[in-house]
């Protein structure tokens, strides 16, 4: 406000040196006309004089009276530049009175909603990184030079992305993930989405379903994939068909022989007396091969897809293992092994009873049929901490390296040739597993080829 006055106090001495100068002037010339040489000259002096002072006074006022304003026309447009740049701006204040004033408002209303939807956006930018990056899916988009976007920490991870910032890098300069690459590209080239699956290059290999979309835009200003890892459901879908393809071959096995030995009798073989007692036997061998089977298969089923009613009681693995061993015992005294059984303590867990059961039965069983005749067959119970431990050893054929990964798989033999000659599911450690499982507890196994295995089941103690 100083500032104007000044200039206004300027304005009008400049007014008044003006008017004083015109009368200056007609005196000065009057003085010409009624004078002599020596008037002329000194009334032009005068003249001259007169002018340079008032152009003295009247640029110094102009001065003072303009500068200010250039001062707040320069500090607005470095302030709008630093907005236009995305740089904070600072506030611009002025003494000076409207409009100038009005000016500096309206730069400060302006900046203040730059402010304001700058921090929106970073709000709505973190909130968007937030939901990506807890998506299970990977998410990658490109502009159309195949520079990133984003990428969520998923995807980063699937098709291991270089350590650093990756925004605004090509895509290959920090992932060589080529495949993945390549749908991106299809996809802004033909404008179409791209659908495929790829697999990682690293160790574990993963399966990744790859689904491209193009970004709005005529042509399209980007590309989005999304990738979803489908490795475990291809795993599912391999073991389902492998299920089946095994179930129909083990039910196939025992009803071929049923058939086959029914039409024997059939022909005429049912009169022959030495023999025919004997296809009855094997009829009725594969009969109970088969039934066996179908229940296991049953019994999995249930388990694995936790329609199973477990009536969950407590259960003294003291009386689990008497049971058991008294149902083999038969078997093993058949084949003259030594069955023992070392109770170093007791031990009660809560579990289902015939789940238990099940579990001590089956790897008898499996113990008692590959251990050759006058071999040794052990159950053992302990405790481990808060854990019930049962362990079965035996001193049998014995699993390979190679094997003893696979020994819990549906259907799985180490030595299918002796499993043909006897009656075996192949389901039998699958049950002990999953029911194992069931029961908070594990099941796990060592072995020598050729000199036994120890399979041991670790169950929680009961409360």
């Amino acid at each position: 406000m100083g500032n104007m006055q000044d200039a206004s106090l300027l304005l009008k001495l400049n007014r008044i040196l003006l008017a004083g100068h015109a009368v200056m002037l007609v005196v000065f010339a009057a003085l010409i006309l009624v004078g002599g040489y020596e008037y002329r000259w000194g009334a032009f002096a005068a003249s001259s004089l007169s002018v340079l002072v008032s152009w003295a006074i009247c640029m110094i006022g102009a001065r003072r009276a303009v500068m200010p304003v250039l001062t707040l026309v320069g500090d607005l447009t470095r302030e709008n530049d630093r907005l236009a740049a995305g740089k904070p701006a600072q506030s611009v204040t002025t003494e000076l009175e409207f409009p100038f004033n009005r000016l500096v408002e309206s730069q400060a209303r302006m900046r203040s909603r730059v402010n304001e939807r700058e921090q929106r956006l970073q709000t709505e930018f973190e909130r968007l990184s937030a939901v990506l990056n807890s998506m299970h899916d990977g998410v990658v988009a490109v502009d159309r030079q195949e520079k990133v976007l984003l990428a969520n920490a998923t995807s980063r991870q699937m098709v291991h992305f270089v350590t650093g910032e990756a925004t605004g890098k090509p895509f290959l300069e920090v992932s060589r993930n080529w495949l993945l690459c390549e749908s991106l590209r299809n996809c802004l080239v033909t404008g179409r989405m791209q659908r495929r699956e790829i697999q990682t290059a690293d160790e574990p290999v993963r399966t990744l379903d790859l689904r491209a979309s193009c970004l709005p835009g005529s042509p399209p200003q980007g590309a989005v994939a999304v990738l979803r890892d489908v490795t475990e459901l291809r795993r599912l879908e391999n073991l389902r068909h492998e299920f089946v393809a095994n179930v129909s071959h083990e039910l196939k096995t025992p009803l071929a022989a049923i058939m086959a030995y029914a039409e024997t009798l059939k022909m005429g073989a049912i009169n022959d007396q030495e023999n025919n007692l004997n296809f009855v036997h094997r009829i009725e061998e594969q009969a109970k091969r088969l039934h066996q089977l179908i229940q296991d298969i049953l019994q999995i089923a249930r388990v694995e897809s936790g329609q199973e009613v477990f009536h969950i009681v407590r259960v003294p693995l003291h009386d689990a293992i008497t049971a058991a061993v008294a149902v083999q015992r038969d078997s093993a005294e058949h084949k003259q092994q030594t069955l023992t059984v070392d109770i170093q303590e007791s031990a009660v867990v809560d579990a289902d009873e015939d789940g238990v059961r099940t579990i001590i039965d089956n790897l008898l069983s499996n113990a008692i049929k590959y251990t050759p005749a006058g071999g040794h067959v052990t159950v053992r119970l302990a405790t481990d901490g808060q854990q019930a431990r049962v362990e079965v050893e035996d001193t049998g054929i014995g699993i390979s390296a190679e094997n003893l990964p696979r020994v819990f798989e549906r259907f799985f033999r180490a030595d299918r040739a002796r499993a043909r000659s006897m009656i075996s599911t192949g389901l039998g450690l699958s049950i002990v597993k999953h029911l194992s499982q069931a029961f908070g507890g594990s099941v796990s196994v060592t072995s020598q080829l050729g000199e036994g295995s120890c399979f041991v089941v670790k169950l929680p103690l009961g409360e």
